[in-house]
């Protein structure tokens, strides 16, 4: 009996052991919660409808939905909606571009450590009429373009001394060829690379990979400034696949000690997303005035685009 109840006990302990393989080690977050979305999007329950009268007989509303699943609040003008698709008269409507009026916050988390749902929107609502008598029924499809600026924040531990080519101490804290981790705040862009190396006795090279883990298509953040989502007869094409970034060390840090050869030696300017997937960026650390012995330091990127994305829903017009 002993014995019976002695293997029931190991089952159950092997039972909240990992299996062999599986990884159990946290990743670094950065204080972030993650995630690779901005705003979600869909339209409201029955708006539109699927079916709908013509010839003046029925008015109904096209309402998109809003809702932030990522780590930046969304300013009230900072998203515009463009409906495309339908002929506007078709279905009288006089204002096919819309942008929301509010806030849309992003997801944070309590003192506890529990996490706060993002802000949910329904400020794009259109307000249509089928003004046409047809002769039989038809579908239709409504599509709506949605443009909105969004940030995402990424950081590491960089391993900086003043000498990089020096031989350290064995007590050093880090090395600066370890491989590094970026932690990313919630948003379609991402770093999702990061390492630092030797570049000279006083310079650190730092390559970043960025990368468009979203569904959508990224633009400049002045994209916004069109006043239109559609790259149709304006000049919106000119701003896509662009972000902009910036690095940053620790406050304690001189100014201008990050240089950017594709920002003319600066640390911030625009990338350009190659296919609109990725971009690879190197830059220069200058370390002449840090301390002699090794030690960490956050690095900081801050990423700034707009992101377009579009649904679509189908409707049919009944003739009566």
């Amino acid at each position: 009996m002993k014995k019976i109840i002695t293997i029931v006990a190991l089952l159950a302990v092997l039972l909240f052991i990992p299996g062999c393989g599986e990884e159990t080690q946290s990743q670094y977050s950065g204080g972030y919660i993650g995630g690779t979305d901005g705003l979600s999007m869909n339209y409201a329950t029955n708006s539109p409808p699927a079916k709908v009268l013509d010839n003046q007989q029925e008015s109904f509303s096209i309402i998109v939905e809003l809702e932030n699943l990522g780590e930046y609040t969304v300013q009230a003008g900072e998203v515009i909606a463009t409906l495309t698709g339908i002929n506007y008269d078709s279905y009288a409507i006089t204002e096919p571009v819309l942008t929301n009026f509010a806030a849309i916050e992003e997801v944070s988390t309590t003192s506890a450590g529990e996490k706060i749902d993002g802000g949910v929107s329904a400020d794009i609502a259109y307000e249509a009429t089928f003004m046409s008598d047809l002769p039989v029924d038809q579908d239709q499809s409504i599509v709506t373009n949605i443009c909105y600026r969004y940030k995402t924040e990424a950081t590491s531990s960089l391993c900086l001394r003043n000498d990089v080519t020096g031989r350290g101490e064995d007590s050093d804290v880090c090395a600066v060829t370890d491989e590094l981790t970026a932690a990313n705040s919630g948003g379609p862009i991402q770093v999702t690379g990061m390492n630092e190396n030797r570049a000279g006795k006083n310079t650190i090279l730092l390559n970043l990979k960025i990368e468009n883990s979203g569904s959508g298509n990224v633009y400049a953040p002045e994209g916004l400034g069109v006043g239109i989502c559609s790259e149709t007869g304006t000049d919106l094409k000119d701003y896509k696949n662009k972000v902009h970034v910036m690095l940053k060390l620790d406050d304690t840090f001189r100014e201008g000690i990050i240089s950017c050869g594709k920002f003319m030696g600066t640390d911030s300017g625009y990338v350009n997303m190659v296919g609109g997937e990725s971009s690879t960026l190197s830059c220069t650390i200058d370390t002449s005035t840090m301390a002699a012995a090794t030690f960490n330091s956050p690095v900081y990127v801050f990423l700034d685009y707009m992101y377009k994305e579009s649904i679509t829903q189908g409707i049919t017009i009944q003739n009566v």
